[in-house]
């Protein structure tokens, strides 16, 4: 059997913008937990803040050829509407290239408050 590998069109080997945009998202979420961002297990998630536009511009290209790839995200505003939410801008770059960037990307953590984490943040602090 053979291993069909992730690519855009049928012959073209090329990380999709998609793909792109979401590992953005996913490096922003980490960030955020880094921070300290969490939440019960199934009680808090990240989801889009409602009402924020973002632009995704692609430049480049992520092939297989690529041998390195780093994310860079700039937390432009973080606070709390009641729930944490933080607006971004992302870049990517491939083998030392700006290749995609994506501005205005919003975040926020569902289900949960500023009071609520204050307070997962001082049981840790108790422990």
């Amino acid at each position: 059997d053979r291993v069909r590998q992730e690519r855009h069109f049928v012959d073209d080997r090329v990380m999709p913008g998609t793909l792109m945009y979401e590992c953005c998202l996913h490096s922003l979420r980490i960030l955020l937990i880094r921070l300290g961002w969490v939440g019960r297990r199934g009680e808090a998630a990240f989801e889009p803040v409602p009402g924020v536009a973002n632009r995704l511009k692609c430049r480049g290209q992520i092939t297989e050829a690529t041998r390195h790839v780093a994310y860079e995200i700039t937390i432009k505003e973080r606070g709390y509407r009641p729930e944490p939410y933080a607006i971004a801008d992302a870049l990517i770059v491939a083998d030392g290239k700006p290749i995609v960037s994506v501005t205005d990307l919003p975040l926020q953590l569902s289900g949960t408050t500023r009071e609520a984490l204050e307070g997962l943040w001082s049981a840790g602090a108790r422990r």
